[in-house]
């Protein structure tokens, strides 16, 4: 499975790396919490379901996931 850095979907969506803490917070979006540490990823497939046209909601695509 391939994964964004918290830095590269700011740079994907064109937004602060600051919204995409807010967004991952709210439940917005789908992520993994690597184990032992406090770096988040998120699941490229996830991603791309969300930038497609019908565009839904993250609840929709996946739950959010924490690895602990």
């Amino acid at each position: 499975m391939v994964h964004f850095t918290q830095k590269e979907l700011a740079n994907r969506w064109k937004r602060a790396e600051s919204a995409i803490i807010n967004m991952r917070r709210r439940g917005d979006i789908p992520y993994i919490l690597l184990p032992g540490s406090n770096k988040y990823l998120y699941s490229m497939s996830d991603i791309i379901e969300l930038d497609a046209p019908h565009k839904r909601t993250a609840k929709e695509v996946v739950g959010k996931t924490r690895i602990s």
